[in-house]
């Protein structure tokens, strides 16, 4: 894939598949975690959009490791995870009662 730029503000970030957009996205959450930086809610909001589509399209692809260790747990223990599952808490119908 080529290289997308991305401009925000002043700035202009890379959206590669070759490792920049893993030190991109590092960037922006370091940004939008540190209270000095003076930016705009909707900038801010923008950034944080950005930074977890970065996450979701790029980080992903690092952790094909933890996904094929993930499946081989839910295969080897799929009865008991699904137990779990099903008997998981219901935030919003207990949010409701009160």
């Amino acid at each position: 894939m080529g290289n997308v730029l991305v401009r925000l503000a002043a700035v202009t970030f890379p959206l590669t598949f070759d490792g920049y957009g893993y030190a991109t996205m590092t960037v922006i959450e370091r940004m939008l975690e540190d209270g000095n930086v003076a930016i705009t809610t909707e900038v801010r909001v923008l950034l944080s959009q950005y930074a977890t589509t970065l996450r979701r399209k790029i980080v992903s692809d690092h952790n094909s490791e933890i996904n094929r260790l993930a499946r081989l747990i839910y295969l080897e223990h799929r009865e008991a995870i699904e137990l779990i599952y099903r008997n998981r808490p219901d935030w919003t119908g207990e949010a409701k009662q009160i």
